[in-house]
């Protein structure tokens, strides 16, 4: 009974958290008067065969500049249960949303800094979580590419609502040739009472058309690691489609 209840309640807060997304975003730009297409939203969608059995649905959505200034990205992960028949059924889900704006950069002077604010949710359970702080993002030279360049995003994150850690964060993305790029994230979680921790999600995205991808990720996750009953390292394989 408990298990159905919290199923229905990931499929309900998931199809309202998307549907109420689908809506806000295209109305951005009347809410901040902004010129045509400046904040335009970029929606895509991903599907990950897991190796301990068990498949992930991910919905990825970006702005530009939106209202006074923000910026808006965050996506939502939908996962099955670790060593499970590897159905469609999810059970449990992920979700980050970040607003980033370039406020203090520009008092500053320093191009690609910013501060970002950062909600997480899990499910089921209800754990909620914010942080708070600077983000600087900047380009990387490639050497063996002419026109297009890579770049990384440092983060971190001195507060965070629980009141027990910190975040430090390096999201990047680095083309190797007009097919392939590696991207990805490394967290690194400092928590108060216990040991820290990573996070760390490098992808191969393989470019098989205008819009669709083919990823190859690999896991590592020492808060899934900690608990005796879950894997918290292995790859897994996926199609990205960009809407």
């Amino acid at each position: 009974m408990l298990y159905q209840l919290c199923k229905k309640k990931i499929s309900l807060s998931a199809l309202m958290l998307l549907a109420l997304l689908l809506w806000l975003v295209p109305h951005f730009q009347s809410f901040a008067g902004e010129k045509k297409n400046s904040a335009n939203a970029k929606v895509s969608l991903a599907y990950y065969l897991d190796e301990r059995k068990f498949n992930t649905a991910a919905f990825t959505i970006a702005s530009g500049r939106t209202f006074y200034g923000f910026s808006f990205w965050g996506f939502t992960d939908w996962h099955g249960d670790h060593e499970g028949s590897r159905d469609t059924t999810m059970t449990r889900s992920f979700s980050e949303y970040r607003l980033t704006h370039g406020g203090i950069g520009n008092w500053l002077n320093i191009n690609g800094l910013a501060a970002q604010l950062e909600w997480n949710t899990f499910t089921p359970g209800g754990n909620d979580l914010m942080r708070l702080g600077v983000t600087y993002k900047h380009q990387l030279g490639l050497p063996w590419l002419d026109q297009k360049k890579g770049w990384l995003q440092w983060r971190v994150f001195p507060y965070e609502t629980d009141g027990n850690g910190s975040q430090i964060s390096l999201i990047y993305n680095i083309p190797i040739n007009a097919r392939l790029s590696l991207t990805g994230f490394a967290d690194y979680n400092v928590i108060e009472d216990a040991d820290n921790r990573w996070i760390v999600e490098p992808q191969l995205n393989v470019k098989l058309a205008d819009r669709i991808s083919l990823l190859l990720e690999l896991r590592y996750n020492e808060f899934e690691d900690a608990n005796p009953n879950l894997d918290g390292f292995a790859p897994a394989l996926g199609l990205h489609i960009q809407l």
